[in-house]
C-alpha cells in the first residue's frame, strides 16, 4: 500500500507513541538480530506493542543537526524512528521549496504534466507503480464508475484530479491548508481540508474505495488512520494503500527509506499484515508483474521497476 498526498505526504494527525519500554539486556529467547544491532532495549513498536531493539543509534534525521535512534521489531518487522513523533514544521519547510528536493520535484512534474494531458491518469499509471496499482484496482473495481472514491492525503491534488478525469467520482482529502487551496487553484472543487480522524466520524460509510499512496510511512499513529479508514467504508469497500517495501532489500538492511521524521516507519509484509489484523481488516498484496513487463517493454514508463514498491489493498474483516 503506498496519506499526505502523493505530493505533499506530510503527516494527517499528530499523536504521540507509545509509552517506551524500559532499556536492558536482550531479553532470553529472542531470535537472533542482525550483527549491527545492539544488545539493548529499544522503544515498545508502535504496532504490536512488543519490546524492540536498538538498531543504530544516532541516525541523520532530515533536517541537520537532528538525530534519531532507528529501532526494530523482531515480532512483527517493523523498523521505526524514536522519537516516534511527526514534526510539523519540517513540512512547512518542504512546502516553500519542494522543486528543490528530488523526492518532492517529481510530484510538481506530475501536477504540471496531468493538465495537458489526454488520459491523466495513464499517464501517472506509465510512470510509477503505486498510480498503475491504483489506476488499475479502481478500473477493476469500479467499472460502471459508480463507486465513490476518496484519496486520503491527496496533497497537491493530480491524483484525484485524474481519477476524475478518468469518470470516477472522486474527492480529495488533506490536514493542509495550504496543500487544498493549492489543489483546488489547479484542479477545481474537489477537495476536503479535514483530519481524516475527524471526518471519519462525520462521514461514516460514505465512500466505497478509500485510496492513500505514500503516507502510512509519515504517519505516528498509523493505527488510528487505518481504523478511520475503516469508518469510512461503506459494506464491501477497500482501502488501496502504497509504502516503501523493506522486503525489497536483504534482512539486515537499515532504514533504507527518507529520513525521520519526513518517514517514521520502514513496512515489510509481515509488519503490514500484522497492522491489518489490529484494525480488522484482510490485506492482499499487489502484484506488480504485468506493471513491470511494461516497463521492461518500455510501454510508455520512465521509472524504475516495482520491485521497491509496496502496494496492497485492505478489505473489512466482516466481509468475503
Amino acid at each position: 500500500v503506498r496519506t499526505a498526498a502523493p505530493g505533499f505526504a506530510g503527516p494527517k494527525a499528530l499523536f504521540r507513541g507509545r509509552p517506551p519500554c524500559h532499556r536492558g539486556p536482550k531479553p532470553h529467547g529472542a531470535r537472533n538480530l542482525p550483527r549491527l544491532m545492539t544488545e539493548t532495549l529499544a522503544n515498545c513498536c508502535p504496532l504490536c506493542n512488543e519490546p524492540a531493539h536498538l538498531i543504530r543509534r544516532g541516525f541523520s534525521g532530515y533536517r541537520a543537526p537532528d538525530t534519531y535512534d532507528i529501532d526494530g521489531c523482531d515480532k512483527c518487522d517493523l523498523q521505526f524512528a524514536s522519537p516516534f513523533k511527526s514534526d510539523p514544521s519540517i513540512y512547512d519547510a518542504i512546502y516553500a521549496c519542494p522543486d528543490l528536493l528530488s523526492g518532492y520535484a517529481r510530484y510538481l512534474e506530475y501536477k504540471r504534466a496531468v493538465l495537458g494531458a489526454r488520459d491523466p491518469l495513464g499517464l501517472l499509471a506509465s510512470s510509477e507503480p503505486m498510480y498503475w496499482f491504483v489506476a488499475a484496482t479502481t478500473g477493476e473495481l469500479n467499472r460502471d464508475r459508480s463507486k465513490k472514491i476518496l484519496e486520503v492525503g491527496c496533497g497537491l491534488g493530480y491524483l484525484t484530479y485524474a481519477l476524475k478525469q478518468a469518470g470516477h467520482d472522486a474527492s480529495g482529502l488533506d490536514i493542509s491548508e495550504r496543500a487544498i487551496a493549492d489543489a483546488k487553484r489547479s484542479f477545481g472543487d474537489h477537495y476536503i481540508c479535514a483530519d481524516v480522524n475527524v471526518m471519519s466520524a462525520q462521514a461514516a460509510g460514505s465512500f466505497d474505495i478509500v485510496v492513500m499512496t505514500e503516507v502510512l510511512e509519515h504517519l505516528d499513529a498509523p493505527l488510528s488512520v487505518l481504523r478511520s479508514i475503516h469508518a469510512l467504508l461503506r459494506p464491501g469497500g477497500v482501502a488501496l494503500v502504497s509504502t516503501p517495501n523493506k522486503d525489497f532489500l536483504p534482512p539486515d538492511a537499515v532504514w533504507r527509506t527518507d529520513n525521520p521524521p519526513v518517514h517514521l516507519a520502514w513496512y515489510s509484509r509481515t509488519s503490514l499484515r500484522e497492522m491489518a489484523r489490529r484494525t480488522n481488516f484482510h490485506v492482499r498484496f499487489a502484484d506488480f508483474s504485468v506493471f513491470n513487463q511494461e516497463q521492461v517493454a518500455g510501454i510508455g514508463g520512465r521509472r524504475d521497476l516495482a520491485s521497491g514498491s509496496g502496494a496492497f489493498r485492505l478489505s473489512p474483516s466482516n466481509q468475503p
